[in-house]
């Protein structure tokens, strides 16, 4: 099943990862940072399993344009639009 939530972000990994390898317990974590004690079990357990912090890559079509083409082609329809 797909997650149904947003993804944490690097620094809230990064933040969990750390003060679960002060040995704390992961109801200090959840009273530290503040999230769900769910979300702090699921992460601990991934981390565990995969020894990494990262998030998967997503499955579906590419995009056609690159950031910096979409920026392009934003900016010269602007200015037309302006003329």
């Amino acid at each position: 099943m797909p997650p149904r939530g947003r993804e944490l972000s690097k620094y809230l990994n990064d933040a969990i990862i750390k003060i679960y390898k002060e040995s704390k317990s992961q109801r200090q974590i959840v009273k530290i940072i503040g999230i769900s004690p769910a979300t702090v079990q699921k992460f601990i357990e991934k981390f565990q399993s995969e020894g990494d912090t990262l998030n998967k890559p997503r499955a579906g079509r590419p995009p056609i344009f690159t950031d910096r083409e979409r920026r392009i082609s934003v900016g010269n329809g602007k200015k037309k639009s302006e003329d």
